[in-house]
């Protein structure tokens, strides 16, 4: 009984030491760890004593576990999930469109240009960052080097979006591995 209570405390361990880490990002890894938990927990196969412990920790997970708008935007910026498959199919449109609303409200970078000289004065628009020999625009963390993997969340590059807009840009950019160490994901 001691084995099974260990077994269905180990995705909480992992879990909790992934998301606590201060040298990496893990904005985004709120949202990947609940829906990934909530797989875990919502399989009907074990012991009695297991699938108890599974619909009552469901159930905990679901009232105390919450993310907000900004963990699901933290995704659309991490570029193996950009496509946001790790949500149910009616939460992504919502997630686009607070992003697009987000990038409308952003004060035009052309007029504030005049007031402040910018960072890098050889960045011209369209420049291609990180580019590699293939037919890619960014390069990206290798898969057997990622501190954490969420396969089931990854996107699917055979999907497209036709819309036009920054949104729809980022989204059908293609990020390759293995990383440069000065990769900027908001230069893209």
């Amino acid at each position: 009984m001691l084995a099974e209570v260990a077994g269905f405390l180990e995705p909480f361990e992992e879990a909790t030491k992934d998301m606590e880490a201060d040298h990496v990002p893990t904005l985004q890894k709120t949202a990947l760890w609940f829906y990934k938990l909530q797989k875990i927990l919502s399989a009907s196969t074990g012991s009695p004593i297991s699938r108890c412990l599974n619909a009552r920790a469901l159930r905990f997970l679901k009232q105390k576990f919450t993310f907000g708008i900004f963990h699901k935007v933290s995704i659309l910026l991490c570029p193996i999930f950009k496509k946001l498959s790790v949500f149910p199919e009616g939460m992504r449109p919502d997630v686009m469109s607070t992003v697009r609303q987000f990038i409308a409200d952003f004060p035009d970078p052309v007029s504030s240009a005049d007031s402040q000289p910018t960072q890098d004065s050889n960045f011209r628009p369209g420049d291609k960052r990180g580019a590699s020999d293939k037919q890619t625009d960014h390069v990206y963390v290798p898969e057997a080097k990622r501190p954490y993997r969420f396969p089931e969340f990854e996107d699917n590059e055979d999907s497209s979006d036709e819309t036009e807009d920054d949104v729809a840009v980022y989204i059908r950019t293609n990020f390759s591995y293995p990383a440069e160490e000065t990769f900027d994901p908001l230069m893209f």
